[in-house]
């Protein structure tokens, strides 16, 4: 397994090292928030879509409002945005429809509104894709809400609808967030847990468990934000690379890059990140697989 350097321009997908305390945007369904600005390694995702081969376009479920996706655009691509919020998808299409034409390798008139199309759909059994029929999946920040057999499945149709040679890039809440060190023991009891079997899932926070956090949770974020976490005491994933690994090659995925971000992810929210030094960067797990060409 190799793990490239990262990007170092932000204008281009990439972020620079360390934590930047960026503008997050509630999204409209209360489920989260859009970081403002591309997910770390998007550019990998974008970077797959060959423009000699329009038929495989580029997809990004759980879309949010929009950021990767306009990137994306930005960058040539065809892209099919991904959400289970109709607002959501509305916005990233006047969105798409207000860019400039102007993109590397496009054809006159293929403009960003041309080159989008958006589907309603959510992980992991309603995903609105043939097989073989993307270039590149990007996953961001989705993962959390669901459980081991979620996550399971959800990667299974990530196989299943990549084209041979198709990347997937994931990026997943790591153990180290802010939200579990509120968890008196959380933390050790997963690293523990992940020393013995470093492939199994041993990272979900319980509904028992989120319940006492609440005002803590409050007093960590910041009061606009307190819609998106607390609408629903829920279960929150939260996984190691080993874990996520080990998920994309049951399903076949040759596995490129799987590791915790240390501290190379400006776009993650200051108030989520843990306070340890030694622990930053590891709020979040970053994936990078590609399928096998035949």
């Amino acid at each position: 397994m190799d793990s490239a350097a990262p990007p170092s321009s932000q204008a281009d997908g990439g972020v620079p090292h360390g934590h930047n305390d960026v503008a997050q945007i509630q999204t409209k369904n209360n489920m989260g928030f859009d970081m403002g600005i591309p997910s770390y390694r998007a550019d990998t995702w974008w970077s797959s879509y060959d423009p000699q081969h329009p038929e495989l376009p580029l997809v990004d479920i759980g879309s949010g409002l929009g950021t990767n996706v306009l990137a994306a655009l930005r960058h040539g691509a065809r892209v099919i945005a991904v959400d289970m919020s109709d607002e959501h998808l509305a916005e990233i299409r006047a969105k798409a429809a207000a860019l400039d034409s102007d993109a590397p390798g496009v054809t006159a008139g293929e403009t960003a509104e041309k080159r989008l199309e958006t589907r309603w759909g959510r992980l992991p059994d309603q995903v609105p894709l043939s097989p073989r029929s993307v270039s590149g999946i990007l996953c961001a920040q989705v993962l959390h809400f669901l459980n081991p057999d979620g996550v399971r499945a959800s990667f299974q149709r990530f196989s299943e609808c990549l084209a041979p040679g198709g990347v997937l890039v994931v990026l997943a809440c790591g153990h180290y967030q802010k939200l579990c060190s509120l968890i008196p023991g959380k933390i050790a009891a997963i690293d523990a847990a992940t020393l013995r079997d470093p492939a199994g899932s041993h990272g979900c926070v319980t509904r028992e468990e989120m319940k006492p956090m609440t005002e803590a949770i409050r007093a960590v974020l910041p009061e606009e934000l307190h819609p998106a976490v607390l609408k629903d005491t829920t279960e929150f994933q939260t996984f190691s690379p080993q874990h996520l690994e080990t998920v994309a090659q049951a399903v076949g995925l040759e596995v490129e890059v799987a590791e915790f971000c240390d501290g190379r992810l400006s776009n993650y929210p200051v108030f989520l990140y843990e306070e340890k030094v030694e622990d930053r960067g590891r709020e979040q797990v970053l994936l990078i697989a590609r399928k096998p060409r035949l």
